[in-house]
């Protein structure tokens, strides 16, 4: 009755609408809902001791899915029968509590570590119902040291186990149509456990400003629903000598200019301060107030996380490369230009991201940033990168999404042995590659030496020097989902295109082979095309400028049985290309999508 009740004042506050109530699951149905959380792929009747517990406690969960799948993923990892019975005679079940929180929620939380705890009571920072990004919060927890030290794990890694195990137990919950999954969301009942928990530590100061009492105890402040009212002083709402994170965001001019204002008074004092996360909307008017606000910045020595996402600065001041302790450094600007030598002094930083800025080229002292792991230049004018990068032997990650000024990777970024993930293609938008792509000419020599790559959207096979196709056979542990293959023109012999082993990459799903120019000859094409035949596990598949008069058996072939989407373009040589039945083998059932056309 909790959450019916909870939901039924919601619904009451909305007037003289009618009010539907929804049934609860059936206990079959819940006890399926549970076993998928409690169990999953093992076997029910491997331990009928559990499957009697549990039933008894789907049935106190009264009907409720959040409640079934909380229990659930508590009891996951749990085999003692002890442990179950525990929880079954739990007197949460029998307590007084707040209504519109769930016994199941409150035991849920009761069991995580304290580690766990710790992370999970962060969130009540931010306001109920916003999506949130699982990198970002990733980046927070680490910014307020709330992940612990691991020997052969960084902490980027312990914080996506405590993002799974959060997760695993229905205290987050992914928006499923999010790319790569990168947002989720919190159910408004463990927002509610959220806020709870973390009592006045952490305060989300929304838009009633003036019906705040203070709050001297908060650490942790956020002010992310930004109307026309203003603070006048920070204090009113904490102690700003012991504040560690100040989110500022979503932030509307001219009224906000005042809040800025007060907080370039106040913000010396704040010398504890861990997080500080200022963002001005999509703003391209530079703010001179902001640059300020950043310069100010210099004097938070203990700063560990530092973001100014589109808040209209044209320059970074040297100043902030003094933040000694600094993990992450976000600057998301475009009228950015330069970035200061001094960048290299930040030896204790582990992600730089300076997406959508105008800067040019990356200054060689970047090579000094020994723990850096990831650097995220997307979106940006960058022209040239530094052959210094070889230094960073910590990279985990590149992004270079949509960088058409970029023509060439240094060759020295085959040195680096940890690099995971390049992107390097037009954006996470898999067709657009095809048409976009990269600035890129051709990939540097010697790739195949990147034996840990998991992700490389797009190879360019090189003409003369760069690197050849078949060194895409040594990249053994791509991930995918997407290849995109730009270059073929340039496979000149049969062997090499054997080498990339294409039928060995499972996990590449989208795959697009495109030749560039005008080939007369269409014998080299045929020849490569034979030879790249995929693994049949492929969904989609994108052949681009095609020169040869024939399409291969492989292409269309019924064992591709996951295939869901062909498309054909910008071929001239390839007859009866309007006709597809009279060059592809098999008939596309209804499900398939094939689309096919000329020059």
């Amino acid at each position: 009755m909790w959450a019916q009740n909870y939901c039924e004042k919601i619904a009451n506050m909305m007037g003289d609408v009618r009010n539907y109530r929804l049934q609860i699951m059936s206990e079959d149905d819940c006890w399926s809902l549970f076993a998928k959380h409690a169990f999953g792929n093992k076997k029910l009747g491997a331990r009928p001791d559990l499957e009697e517990i549990g039933r008894l406690v789907v049935r106190k969960c009264k009907g409720i899915p959040l409640a079934v799948k909380a229990l659930g993923g508590l009891l996951r990892s749990e085999q003692n029968p002890q442990e179950w019975k525990k929880i079954l005679k739990n007197d949460v079940w029998d307590s007084s509590r707040k209504e519109h929180i769930l016994p199941a929620l409150w035991l849920s939380y009761y069991y995580l570590p304290g580690h766990l705890k710790r992370c999970f009571a962060y969130c009540s920072i931010f306001p109920k119902g916003d999506e949130l990004n699982k990198q970002e919060l990733i980046l927070l927890w680490m910014g307020e040291n709330l992940l612990e030290t691991h020997k052969s794990m960084t902490a980027e890694e312990v914080g996506e186990e405590y993002f799974n195990d959060l997760l695993s137990r229905s205290l987050f919950q992914f928006d499923y149509h999010s790319v790569e999954h990168c947002y989720f969301t919190m159910h408004d009942l463990v927002y509610d456990l959220a806020k709870c928990v973390s009592g006045e530590s952490y305060f989300s100061l929304q838009d009633n400003v003036s019906e705040v009492s203070s709050k001297q105890s908060t650490c942790h402040l956020s002010y992310l629903q930004y109307k026309s009212d203003y603070i006048k002083n920070l204090e009113d709402f904490c102690d700003t000598k012991t504040l560690r994170t100040l989110l500022f965001r979503k932030l509307t001019w001219p009224f906000v200019e005042k809040d800025l204002t007060h907080l370039l008074e106040q913000l010396p004092s704040m010398r504890y301060l861990r997080v500080l996360d200022v963002g001005g909307g999509v703003s391209m008017q530079e703010r001179p107030l902001m640059t300020k606000l950043l310069n100010s910045t210099a004097n938070l020595k203990l700063l560990r996380y530092l973001k100014f996402d589109h808040a209209g600065i044209n320059e970074i001041p040297n100043s902030i490369c003094t933040l000694y302790n600094l993990q992450t450094l976000i600057l998301r600007q475009r009228g950015i230009t330069r970035l200061p030598d001094s960048i290299g002094n930040l030896k204790q930083l582990i992600y730089l991201d300076l997406g959508r800025s105008s800067i040019g080229k990356i200054p060689d002292p970047i090579g000094n940033l020994k723990h850096l792991r990831y650097l995220d230049l997307s979106h940006s004018s960058i022209e040239e990168i530094p052959d210094t990068v070889c230094n960073l032997h910590e990279l985990h990650t590149m992004k270079l999404y949509s960088c058409y000024n970029l023509k060439r990777l240094p060759n020295s970024i085959t040195t680096l042995f940890n690099l995971r993930h390049l992107n390097i293609s037009h954006d996470e938008n898999f067709f657009r590659h095809m048409f976009c792509g990269t600035g890129l000419r051709e990939m540097p020599p010697q790739m195949c030496k990147l034996k840990n790559l998991q992700t490389l959207p797009v190879f360019v096979v090189g003409k003369d020097s760069g690197s050849n196709i078949k060194e895409l056979g040594e990249l053994q542990h791509l991930q995918g989902p997407d290849l995109l293959i730009k270059g073929l023109e340039n496979v000149l012999n049969e062997e090499d295109a054997s080498g990339a082993k294409l039928e060995d990459k499972k996990r590449i799903t989208r795959l697009g082979l495109l030749w560039m120019g005008d080939n007369d000859d269409s014998q080299p094409a045929r020849e490569a095309l034979d030879r790249l035949q995929p693994h049949t596990n492929l969904k989609e598949l994108y052949i681009r400028s095609y020169g040869g008069t024939s399409f291969l058996p492989w292409v269309g072939h019924h064992s591709f049985f996951c295939i869901r989407s062909v498309r054909l373009s910008d071929f001239k040589t390839v007859v009866g290309c309007l006709h597809w039945d009279s060059y592809l083998p098999w008939n596309p059932s209804s499900y398939l999508d094939l689309i096919c056309w000329r020059r």
